[in-house]
């Protein structure tokens, strides 16, 4: 029997798109969608200034690609 945890890949698109090849184990989805907030907020926090307009998005996807679901932060100015 297989005991290894799934593996969760997270990748990131602003101006441009980084995609996660080495990917993380974790136990479930929920630790998976906590584990794209925290990333997209250390991105923010080492490097506020990527964030415009344009916004950020954090695509988690599983081993076999596919896109389980996206965090999406943006700026939106209302003046």
């Amino acid at each position: 029997m297989d005991s290894s945890m799934p593996r969760y890949f997270f990748d990131l698109h602003d101006h441009s798109s980084e995609f996660d090849r080495l990917g993380t184990e974790l136990d479930s989805q929920r630790a998976a969608q906590v584990a794209a907030v925290e990333f997209a907020g250390e991105i923010l926090k080492n490097e506020p200034s990527i964030l415009d307009s344009k916004g950020l998005a954090v695509d988690a996807r599983d081993e076999e690609g596919t896109i389980l679901f996206t965090v999406h932060i943006k700026l939106v100015d209302h003046r």
